[in-house]
């Protein structure tokens, strides 16, 4: 896995915690989930590597990702 923080990563995430304060009024449930979305998805990912650890699961996924973002929207991407 790689370490540190990807370019654009913390902007997103300073977005997306703007976003979830200001509908927290309104919507409460939801930006309550959207600001825990980034560590629900990291407990995933743990406990994916954990399963693999014990033999339960195989994780098949690039090693590298040749400095592609595979979370671009672009097209042809």
């Amino acid at each position: 896995m790689k370490t540190g923080i990807a370019p654009g990563v913390k902007i997103r995430w300073i977005i997306k915690a703007f976003i979830a304060d200001r509908i927290r009024k309104k919507y409460p449930n939801a930006a309550k989930r959207l600001q825990q979305r980034a560590e629900q998805y990291n407990r995933g990912v743990d406990l994916a590597e954990k399963y693999e650890a014990q033999g339960r699961v195989l994780i098949i996924a690039p090693d590298d990702t040749c400095g592609i973002d595979t979370l671009s929207k672009k097209p042809g991407m």
